[in-house]
């Protein structure tokens, strides 16, 4: 697709979507349409949700001649591929396993699994999703070094912005990757990062900063679905729920930011389609 194409593809859909409406309450509606509810074209097989044809279609709309060798789709296709940017499987499991873990079962209808649900729905709408460099090297790449919830980063998003621009990182792998990648990197410092895609909330004076432990004592480590650390479970619970808690506001707010300053840009591009 071109970059009219595209717009066209997005126009279409929000039309069907939001009949008899006007562009800012169908990108108004867009802000939170739940990207696994993806159009019928692509259902016939599995898509992440973050590299449907209709997310790529808004990546082209807001970042074609922006990025890097970003000039066509084939591109896009090419060097850069979806990315959600904060998680929901660390923390929870697509099987709340982390609940199951944590939580007594008689909570199950208590606001924390009530606020659990609705961030599974949240995650996946355009606020959350974001363009990678995704060459990779031995079949790892950024996304899969950033998405691995046994790895260091265990797919959130600060501790890897941090990782991904500290230049004393000791992580091998990253630093390869990151050199792979070079067409991106050489242009794109973490200010130039944080300004394109609309990453603000991560950054304090041009670096990534920690956003989810505001307790940096009592979290210095970001807990996963599995807490390894504890042997009683249960009696983390509360500690678990605080974490938690608290990164489902942060993150709610966040992807809110995001979805606002995407769908800004849309409505201009979309204008007169």
């Amino acid at each position: 697709m071109n970059l009219k194409d595209c717009k066209k593809y997005v126009k279409k859909f929000l039309d069907e979507k939001c009949r008899e409406q006007d562009l800012t309450k169908q990108l108004e509606w867009f802000k939170t349409y739940n990207f696994s509810r993806r159009p019928r074209e692509e259902r016939k097989e599995y898509v992440y949700e973050d590299s449907t044809d209709l997310a790529k279609a808004v990546y082209f709309i807001l970042w074609q001649g922006k990025l890097p060798l970003l000039t066509n789709w084939d591109n896009m296709e090419e060097y850069y591929g979806g990315e959600t940017i904060n998680t929901f499987n660390t923390l929870f499991q697509s099987e709340f396993l982390g609940i199951k873990e944590y939580v007594p079962l008689e909570e199950k209808n208590g606001k924390f699994y009530i606020d659990v649900i609705k961030f599974r729905i949240n995650y996946l709408t355009i606020g959350n999703f974001m363009l990678l460099p995704k060459l990779s090297i031995d079949g790892s790449s950024l996304n899969k070094a950033k998405g691995d919830c046994y790895g260091k980063y265990k797919d959130y998003a600060d501790l890897f912005f941090i990782e991904l621009f500290n230049k004393n990182n000791q992580d091998q792998i990253l630093k390869e990757l990151i050199e792979k990648n070079d067409f991106y990197f050489k242009e794109i410092g973490p200010k130039e990062f944080c300004k394109l895609n609309f990453l603000e909330p991560y950054f304090e004076h041009n670096k990534p900063k920690r956003v989810f432990a505001t307790n940096k004592e009592k979290f210095a480590y970001y807990p996963y679905f599995y807490w390894r650390r504890f042997n009683d479970k249960l009696e983390k619970g509360e500690e678990y729920k605080n974490f938690a808690n608290e990164y489902m506001n942060i993150a709610n707010k966040i992807i809110k930011y995001r979805a606002d300053k995407i769908c800004e840009d849309l409505g201009i591009q979309l204008q007169n389609i």
